[in-house]
Parts: C-alpha cells; sequence; structure tokens
C-alpha cells in the first residue's frame, strides 16, 4: 500500500483541528499484551502522536520517551500526561532519525508510523536495535 511522504505540516494541520481526547484508550494490541504484566524498565513511543500509548505505558509504570515529528501532536500528548499525571520524555524529532543507543529500551512501540515501506523496515529494524535483549524475562 502506498503512504504519501510524511510532511510534518499536514501532521500538525491535522493535529491542530481536534481537542485533546482525555479518554483516549491505547492501541488494542499493545493493551493486550502489555495490560496485565508489570512494567519492567523503558519503553520507547516512535511516532507517539498525541501519546495515547505512551501515556498509557507511563501509568503502568514504564520510564517512557516518545518521539514525534509534530509539536501539535506533543503539545496534545503533554496535556495528556498532566491530567493523567504521569511523566513521559518528549522528544520533537523523525522517529526515522532518532537514534539512542543500542541496548537502551525493554520495549520500543512503532504503532502508528506512516512511512513508505523501504523507510518503515529501516525504522523496523533500528527499533529492534534498541531493544535489550531477555530483560524482562518473557
Amino acid at each position: 500500500r502506498y503512504c504519501r511522504p510524511m510532511d510534518v505540516n499536514r501532521w500538525n494541520k491535522r493535529h491542530g483541528s481536534k481537542d485533546v481526547d482525555w479518554n483516549v484508550p491505547p492501541a488494542g494490541a499493545l493493551e493486550e499484551e502489555f495490560g496485565g504484566r508489570p512494567a519492567c524498565g523503558r519503553a520507547l513511543d516512535l511516532g507517539c502522536g498525541r501519546g495515547r500509548n505512551a501515556v498509557w505505558l507511563a501509568s503502568l509504570g514504564w520510564v517512557v520517551t516518545a518521539v514525534d515529528f509534530s509539536h501539535v501532536a506533543l503539545d496534545h500528548a503533554r496535556q495528556l500526561a498532566d491530567a493523567r499525571g504521569v511523566e513521559v520524555e518528549w522528544i520533537l524529532g523523525d522517529a526515522s532519525e532518532f537514534s539512542p543507543p543500542v541496548d537502551s529500551f525493554q520495549l520500543v512501540v512503532v504503532t502508528y508510523v506512516h512511512l513508505p515501506g523501504v523507510e518503515r523496515r529501516k525504522v523496523l529494524a533500528q527499533s529492534a536495535m534498541k531493544l535489550l535483549d531477555d530483560v524482562c524475562n518473557r
């Protein structure tokens, strides 16, 4: 399936057209996989958008870093985190270029990164390199 090139102005406009949704749940697959498990370290949410997954993980006790290139989305995400009383490290940046040290996270979430195939595969491969091996003993 074809994805349009990422355009920060288009995403800022899209995120700016809506109010903060205070009751937004995390992605279903994320909640299903991690909802009943204790937090076990650091999580990275790439392309976090309005922060629903990052805020939810932080509410479970994860130490969360979240990256998005839309400052408007991150403003909404900060408001959501404040309303839920959790802390998240918000980073304004391109998920395809964000490069933390290898082995720095126990969980990497890449739920809604809308990139063409080649770029998406690159982000997924780089994301796998950020994971610590079996730290959570799953």
